[in-house]
């Protein structure tokens, strides 16, 4: 029997067949509302946690965090990325909990390593320059949310929303935001970081950069809403085939 109540699994393709990783999000069986998010080739070692207390995290397993230390020079101490405290950042009653944006100049032929049978909704890429910002929502039941669905890509269009078992509806939305130099200072700033990593990391059993391999630039929106932006691995590393 699945653990899940629900599930959605999502993705940006162009029609030369360059495509995103599979993101998914998906709540629990139990009557908790948590909601969890991760993505296909991230998913052994990244996840997003949106708890019902209104706690939110991005954090790394144990596994990989311990693999990381041992082999690429870094001390990652704890296994959250970011820890933040839920609060009805759009108006009162509705939160804006993450943003995922995929720039269209990311995406790349991708395998399809995935044997899972579970549709895919797959969201056509933005036009050069923009990519697709995915908003997840939680908000209260007594608010009124319209149906987000125009053919103006930069109003949102709803692809998925569920209610939760605390009477709460679970929404993702997506459009196509220009591509600003904040993203752009986000990714500057991972390479930087990437610079500084010592000439034994690509041997470390964490992580072999390959040229199908994903990375999350991480960023604080002014309504503190956090954004990851997907980019591919050979934006930031030479990458071996």
């Amino acid at each position: 029997m699945s653990k899940r109540n629900f599930e959605v699994r999502f993705g940006v393709k162009s029609a030369d067949s360059r495509r995103s990783t599979i993101w998914r999000i998906w709540t629990p069986r139990q009557s908790k509302s948590d909601v969890y998010i991760t993505a296909e080739l991230m998913s052994a070692s990244l996840k997003v946690s949106l708890h019902e207390g209104g706690t939110f995290q991005v954090s790394f397993n144990q596994e990989f965090v311990s693999k990381l230390n041992a082999g690429s020079g870094f001390s990652q101490k704890s296994r959250h990325i970011d820890r933040w405290t839920r609060t009805s950042n759009i108006c009162q009653g509705v939160t804006l909990a993450l943003r995922i944006f995929v720039p269209s100049s990311e995406l790349r032929v991708l395998p399809l390593d995935d044997v899972s049978t579970k549709p895919i909704q797959w969201v056509e890429a933005a036009p050069v320059g923009r990519g697709v910002e995915f908003d997840i929502f939680l908000y209260e039941a007594k608010v009124e949310i319209g149906s987000w669905s125009c053919k103006d890509s930069n109003i949102p269009k709803m692809l998925r929303k569920h209610k939760l078992p605390n009477g709460e509806t679970l929404a993702v939305v997506y459009h196509e935001p220009p591509v600003t130099q904040v993203h752009i200072s986000a990714i500057e700033s991972l390479k930087a970081q990437v610079a500084k990593v010592p000439p034994t990391y690509p041997q470390s059993e964490a992580i072999k950069p390959r040229r199908n391999m994903r990375l999350i630039a991480g960023m604080t929106e002014r309504d503190d809403s956090r954004v990851l932006i997907e980019i591919a691995a050979d934006t930031i590393f030479k990458c071996a085939e």
